[in-house]
């Protein structure tokens, strides 16, 4: 059967924090069998504190897969996302940190939006928050982030950079608005517009050139 979400969390030295997310997962999954079945891939990059051991412990429904990948040392976030990624057979790929900074409850609100469903079934790294404090702005700061950002994503293996921004008709627009950043730096970034279901939001995206 087809795994409908893949959840990939790479995880440094988290044996304690570990635990208790995923069996928040496990719960949240409890509540949404919808979302099922599914698969967690922690991926252990290095951690000497018994991290994937912790993981394997974890109380966890029986139409969850979790799988741990190991890395002999650690070689940093990047690659334990790439190996992560590498690994998800699920529809939809979620990438989250060991203490769910992205509550894993907000995901059946995203997977829902009109505004930010999705496009294709093209698999994108995805651009969500990009807000430059007001002191800093007209700098150039935001066109530089997404270029490191598709920098990023071409060390991790990606394709492509899907982006959510605002493209505001007047300039009173309120900064809690402009947190997915503005459509005129993504455009100067060279992302390109592929769909835009309400006047303000588009969706965009930029290729990402393999790094040779």
């Amino acid at each position: 059967m087809q795994i409908r979400l893949s959840i990939v969390i790479p995880a440094f030295d988290e044996a304690g924090r570990l635990p208790p997310s995923l069996e928040r997962i496990g719960s949240f999954f409890a509540d949404n069998p919808n979302w099922l079945p599914a698969e967690i891939i922690v991926v252990d990059d290095g951690s000497s504190d018994g991290t994937a051991e912790a993981a394997r412990a974890a109380k966890l429904p029986n139409e969850i897969d979790l799988r741990i990948a190991n890395h002999c040392t650690n070689i940093g976030k990047g690659a334990a996302v790439r190996t992560g990624f590498g690994l998800s057979v699920g529809k939809w790929v979620l990438l989250t940190d060991a203490d769910l900074s992205t509550p894993i409850e907000e995901f059946p609100s995203l997977a829902r939006s009109r505004i930010l469903a999705p496009v294709d079934d093209k698999k994108v790294w995805s651009v969500t928050c990009l807000f430059v404090r007001r002191d800093f702005r007209r700098m150039g700061i935001s066109v530089r982030l997404l270029d490191a950002a598709v920098s990023y994503v071409a060390r991790c293996g990606g394709r492509m950079v899907e982006g959510y921004p605002l493209d505001p008709k007047t300039n009173t627009e309120p900064d809690a608005f402009m947190s997915h950043g503005l459509f005129s730096a993504f455009t100067r970034a060279k992302y390109q517009e592929v769909i835009r279901r309400s006047p303000k939001r588009p969706i965009v995206r930029r290729v990402v050139r393999p790094r040779k």
